[in-house]
């Protein structure tokens, strides 16, 4: 189970993070949920090599918290790099690595961002995690993003 998770992890439908960080992760995953998660679920390694190896399986809360509290922890690999490269992959360029990396870093920090993260994990959608931060101009300002900047990004974006 963990060789197969951290295969998926590698891979593009995952997080595509290196080998040993995968392997960090998904035993993370298994510590997290126990090996006994995966049997009730009768989530196999080879479901575990689909497109969507948990689809239609929700965590329970306390599951969630801690499989957050593992991605979150940096122990395994540094979760603003791989956020930063999840949000910005088709970024154009319009903020430099500082801003990114600052936004993303702030974002994480934001409590709503994380309830609204772990809640995602049970199951529970009626929040997205980005629209959970309190107040996101303060980020921008924090992180010396300017309004122009937001503005060129929309365009390129939108």
């Amino acid at each position: 189970v963990v060789a197969a998770l951290a295969a998926y992890l590698m891979s593009d439908n995952g997080m595509n993070v290196s080998s040993s960080e995968a392997t960090c992760v998904a035993s993370g995953v298994v510590d997290s949920l126990g090996f006994d998660f995966f049997l009730d679920n009768e989530i196999s390694p080879e479901d575990i090599n689909s497109d969507d190896p948990f689809e239609g399986i929700d965590l329970n809360q306390e599951q969630a918290t801690e499989m957050a509290d593992m991605l979150f922890s940096g122990e395994c690999f540094d979760i603003v790099d791989v956020f930063a490269r999840e949000i910005f992959a088709d970024e154009p360029g319009v903020l430099d690595g500082d801003q990114i990396r600052c936004f993303v870093s702030e974002l994480l920090d934001s409590p709503g961002f994380r309830e609204a993260f772990v809640a995602s994990m049970t199951g529970d959608d009626s929040e997205d995690p980005f629209e959970s931060v309190g107040n996101i101009f303060s980020i921008f300002l924090e992180c010396d993003i300017s309004f122009e900047d937001l503005a060129e990004l929309g365009q390129i974006v939108g």
